[in-house]
């Protein structure tokens, strides 16, 4: 929803704020005192709130926040992407319909500035929930219940007829020049340090960037994460949930197979798993009722697809510790560069173009 005085800053956030916001998903509870117990800030601003209650019915005892980065080059770039207002109409609009465990939201709202947004959520340590603590160990332990979740998703959303009306702010995945730009320099940065086929990607990447966005948009359209590796995991019991929905997008669905696969997921556990996970992600859209397409068509598109989330590592690598930690942006980069090595997506890419 929209909502003036949106807090941005974790400190703005008042026991009268929460308690106006608050007033659907909790109604009857009143907070009385707001305690400030962690606050970091990166893509977005993060905060972990301990709420005190007056008389009465008694809500959590502790709240997640998102709201927008604190700092002003952090804030830039969310300004450039609007994907801090993205992650907010998610939540707000579809959270409670996604066929897949994401936390639960009390409050989201956006206001006409692509920094005007806060989204409340649940608290998913304190209910228990865990976070992947090995890449390795987690892959093989469920990476097949996480593509479970995601052919769930896509077969969901595939070719929602609201995408033409209600959800039509869901948008295709972003394309431009920038991203390009900062492949390049992600060359000249690392291309010494890592296999020629890294070189090669970013040639036919900066020279090919519109064609090739078009070749991954080829495919029926549904609502992706778009970010679904490792670190925007968390497991609920036994159950693999998603969090970080701030560039969701009306795109094909293999993108999302193809990012946990190529930049979570260990080459010997992709080696060994890939057969039976593209298998299973397309038996899922079957049972969702969706006309999937045949096998050798989802590995042509995973092979190219690959791109993308080697793309986004790429990317975050090459502005170092602005966006993430760059050890985090060179892991990523490092295991997409082999995976498209493994998959032939450079001579997928010369065939297609």
């Amino acid at each position: 929803m929209r909502l003036r005085g949106i807090p941005d800053h974790p400190e703005a956030i008042t026991p009268a704020w929460l308690n106006q916001a608050l007033a659907a998903s909790l109604p009857g509870v009143e907070v009385a005192r707001v305690e400030v117990v962690d606050r970091h800030s990166g893509t977005t601003g993060r905060a972990r709130l301990r709420l005190d209650y007056a008389s009465g019915r008694a809500g959590p005892e502790t709240i997640f926040v998102k709201l927008p980065p604190f700092q002003e080059a952090q804030r830039g770039l969310v300004a450039a992407t609007d994907m801090g207002r993205r992650e907010a109409r998610f939540y707000a609009a579809l959270g409670a319909e996604t066929p897949v465990r994401v936390p639960r939201c009390y409050f989201a709202a956006y206001g006409d500035e692509p920094t005007d947004y806060i989204c409340v959520l649940e608290d998913l340590e304190a209910s228990g929930c865990t976070f992947p603590k090995g890449v390795e160990q987690h892959a093989r332990e469920h990476g097949g219940q996480l593509i479970e979740a995601l052919a769930r998703l896509h077969a969901h959303f595939w070719e929602d007829e609201r995408f033409g009306f209600e959800l039509s702010w869901v948008q295709p995945a972003m394309r431009g020049a920038f991203g390009a730009k900062l492949v390049d320099r992600a060359r000249e940065r690392f291309a010494g340090d890592l296999p020629p086929v890294f070189a090669e990607l970013c040639h036919l990447y900066v020279e090919h960037h519109e064609r090739i966005a078009d070749l991954l948009d080829e495919g029926g359209s549904t609502l992706i994460h778009g970010d679904t590796h490792t670190g925007n995991q968390f497991l609920d019991g036994g159950q693999v949930g998603l969090y970080d929905w701030a560039v969701i997008s009306r795109s094909p669905g293999i993108p999302d197979v193809a990012i946990f696969m190529g930049n979570s997921c260990p080459p010997d556990v992709r080696r060994t798993e890939q057969d039976a996970w593209i298998r299973t992600y397309r038996q899922g859209l079957v049972d969702g009722g969706v006309d999937a397409p045949d096998l050798d068509v989802l590995w042509r598109r995973l092979r190219l697809a690959v791109l993308y989330g080697w793309v986004a590592a790429t990317t975050t690598a090459a502005v170092g510790d602005r966006w993430q930690p760059i050890a985090v942006g060179m892991t990523a980069m490092r295991g997409a560069t082999q995976a498209c090595a493994d998959l032939e997506t450079l001579q997928a890419f010369r065939e297609a173009l």
